[in-house]
């Protein structure tokens, strides 16, 4: 298919724009697809060199081309937009410190790229207010350039390597409805389960090709934007960050497809924690899903108990009980009894529950490498999360009351999250097991988003 406008100034400095506007979404798309293209370059040009590697503090290797990518994005950025955020993989930054901000991932996929294989790429997203408006998903070694935008629908763009011309299609390529599903697994360590349902499926015939591929999330969720595979990942217990899975996602809903985490619902690419499905097909979808561990499938503790803080002992106990069978370990279970403790303090003392409420539902469970706790009450929507956090630099006489409990709480687990659901407040938390959970008050640990390449994408 002929190249689009947009597609063509990449190639001709002729039409682009004298001025850079950063109130045109347009015109942060070409400066996101420029610089994807600039990325792609300079990765490929060294992927079959010899590479310097050095490790980083949660273990995931990074190469000097990554910082190179990065840092020369983080340059043309400051160049057109000062004003503007570059929140990197290697260079850190925040979303908030300004309206206009770039979340890149200069190599989503370092293992695969430093061993040679295809499923690595350039990730970048362009986010106003902290919502993602244009992206790019860049793939240096096939020459695959994927895109979209608010206002421009989801386009691949094939890159010229041989004598051939640059050719660029509107996604999906096909609607993936018709024939078995295809279904596409990332591997981890605790995948097992989950790779041998989707084979079982193949052998039943419910699936029409089963492939276990690693490397990069982002270009795995933008191969699904094909509609040719569905693709599932069991995205370990620290939450994804704004240069993780945000681009991929957003390239893939514009193409008219979605990604569900347990139970089916949108997932929200820029915090999202556990297992989730990409596809264009709701019926290759719900076939993914079918393979994914859920909670009832790990060992688990239920209770359900009085809205009184006299029932905290109770919960305590079983919890445990839990711990000296599944092999809890003793630093994760005494953190869980604190944030059991403060949550259901809060919902008696702050949310309006009593003994007359409906009881309070407390689910505990555990995988491979991690610890998760679900609470349910019955009282007025709220959300403890939502407000400020607390300055504990301040005088005791200058701080605004409350909100150290739960500021506690989201320092002792890896993610912490509010859903109202059925009428009910829920709060989920994830502890990772395998290393030392972060002392609250700075003490020292490891980070909380250390992973592997098994385990997610370790860049």
């Amino acid at each position: 298919m002929p190249l689009n406008s947009l597609e063509q100034a990449l190639f001709d400095p002729s039409r682009r724009a004298a001025e850079f506007d950063a109130s045109s979404v347009h015109a942060w798309l070409s400066l996101l697809l420029d610089c994807a293209l600039q990325a792609a370059a300079d990765v490929r040009r060294v992927r079959l060199e010899p590479l310097d590697v050095a490790t980083k503090p949660d273990g995931s290797p990074v190469t000097t081309v990554d910082v190179s990518v990065e840092v020369a994005i983080g340059e043309r950025l400051k160049t057109l937009c000062p004003v503007a955020t570059l929140v990197g993989e290697e260079g850190g930054g925040k979303l908030g410190d300004s309206p206009h901000a770039v979340a890149v991932d200069p190599i989503d996929g370092t293992w695969a790229f430093l061993n040679r294989t295809a499923n690595c790429a350039t990730s970048l997203a362009y986010l106003h207010e902290g919502v993602v408006r244009a992206a790019v998903v860049a793939n240096p070694a096939t020459g695959e350039v994927l895109y979209a935008a608010d206002g421009v629908p989801a386009r691949v763009l094939q890159l010229p390597f041989a004598h051939e011309e640059a050719v660029a299609y509107t996604l999906p390529l096909t609607s993936g409805e018709s024939g078995a599903p295809l279904v596409r697994l990332h591997p981890s360590r605790t995948a097992r389960p989950m790779i041998d349902r989707a084979m079982a499926a193949w052998m039943g015939g419910d699936a029409g090709l089963v492939h276990v591929t690693g490397g990069s999330p982002a270009w795995a969720i933008c191969e699904a934007a094909y509609g040719y595979s569905t693709y599932v990942c069991l995205w370990g217990g620290a939450p994804a960050l704004p240069y993780d899975l945000a681009a991929a996602v957003f390239i893939l809903r514009r193409a008219g497809g979605e990604v569900v985490q347990i139970g089916g619902t949108p997932i929200d690419a820029l915090r999202h924690v556990g297992p989730f499905v990409a596809g264009m097909s709701a019926v290759g979808r719900d076939l993914a899903l079918s393979f994914v561990p859920t909670p009832r499938d790990q060992p688990a503790v239920s209770l359900s108990v009085p809205a009184s803080v006299e029932a905290i002992a109770k919960v305590n106990a079983q919890l445990a009980q839990f711990a000296s069978e599944f092999a809890i370990p003793a630093r994760v279970l005494h953190r869980l009894y604190l944030v059991v403790d403060e949550l259901v303090t809060n919902a008696v003392t702050h949310g309006g529950c009593d003994v007359t409420s409906e009881p309070i539902a407390i689910r505990c469970w555990r995988d491979q490498d991690h610890l998760w706790l679900r609470i349910e009450d019955s009282g007025p929507a709220f959300d403890p999360f939502a407000r400020a956090v607390p300055d504990t630099s301040l005088g005791l006489e200058e701080r605004n009351v409350g909100g150290l409990g739960i500021h506690l709480i989201q320092q002792l687990t890896d993610d912490a999250r509010y859903e109202r659901v059925d009428g009910r407040n829920q709060v989920t938390l994830t502890m990772r097991l395998n290393y030392e959970i972060p002392q609250p008050d700075g003490e020292a640990g490891p980070s909380p988003t250390a992973q592997t390449e098994d385990d997610n994408h370790a860049d």
